[in-house]
């Protein structure tokens, strides 16, 4: 086994000017892992997850979020200056392999892609791409890998950015998402705290209700509901005189995912996959609540 000291290190600012979004971010050499498999190397990074393309070398990668205007999607990343240092030594990597059960040993090794192998191309061939755009707690979410080391496979030499200048380009966007429109004012308090702990750009979420349309207060909620978290039934409870028309439950992409329209003593939450969920009462005077809810 093999140690290069690398530590992941972010120095970074986020200013929106001109439909752009300017970044940094710099790593410096404190902590990387090199084990050997054979007559491969295997490099693993803190906080980074890897490729996942079969056959391919196996590299850190890090994911980055960023929370954007609902009408922009993030259209390119252009890297206004990067500073690569190689690494002392020759490297073939370990190709990703599939995914197995612990204990399988059914499945076979897959070789090296040789396209990739002895290409004089660098893998990958950018620092930064873009992943997706998704909908989390009704904000709309970009998602960009980040790549640490560059692989030169011909040369078997391994390249390190130790700093990247970047800006993203903002682009309009039609598909604007608009679910869910109510949420409650506590709930509005426990998805920002999340997104906090995810996204960079955390100043934009103080004075951002991303597409919500309305907060409203939950002490004006007239009703409660138990376990918390549920495995099959989330019982119901509501005060006198409170009359619901209707349950609606989000998963945490903005999904709608189940609707009720009666029967509201009760959800059957046996169908749903584990996870957290976001309900939504609506009352018959028009107002509606939201929490979050558990399923087992």
């Amino acid at each position: 086994m093999k140690n290069i000291k690398l530590t992941i290190l972010f120095v970074w600012f986020s200013i929106t000017i001109n439909a752009q979004i300017n970044d940094v971010i710099t790593f410096s050499i404190n902590d990387i892992k090199i084990d050997t498999i054979g007559d491969y190397q295997k490099l693993s990074m803190p906080d980074c997850s890897y490729t996942d393309i079969i056959g391919y070398p196996e590299l850190p990668r890090l994911e980055i979020r960023y929370v954007i205007p609902a009408d922009k999607n993030v259209s390119d990343v252009i890297v206004s200056d990067s500073v690569v240092q190689v690494l002392q030594g020759e490297y073939l990597l370990f190709p990703h392999q599939p995914s197995q059960s612990i204990g399988d040993t059914s499945t076979c090794f897959v070789q090296p892609d040789s396209s990739i192998y002895r290409s004089n191309l660098p893998y990958p061939r950018k620092a930064i791409e873009i992943v997706e755009h998704y909908n989390e707690f009704g904000y709309h979410i970009v998602l960009l890998y980040v790549y640490p080391l560059v692989y030169n496979p011909q040369q078997q030499t391994l390249g390190f950015y130790s700093s990247i200048s970047y800006s993203l380009s903002l682009s309009n966007n039609d598909n604007v998402i608009q679910q869910p429109k109510k949420i409650s004012e506590r709930m509005s308090k426990l998805c920002k705290l999340q997104l906090k702990a995810i996204i960079r750009n955390v100043n934009t979420l103080d004075n951002n209700n991303g597409c919500i349309t309305e907060v409203v207060e939950w002490h004006d909620a007239r009703f409660s509901f138990y376990p918390n978290p549920a495995k099959d039934l989330l019982q119901l409870q509501y005060s006198n005189g409170t009359i619901p028309v209707g349950i609606e439950l989000y998963d945490l992409q903005g999904r709608l995912v189940h609707t009720q329209r009666s029967a509201f003593e009760s959800i059957d939450m046996s169908q749903l996959p584990a996870g957290t969920y976001m309900m939504r009462v609506i009352m018959e005077d028009g107002k509606s609540y939201s929490d979050k809810v558990v399923k087992e």
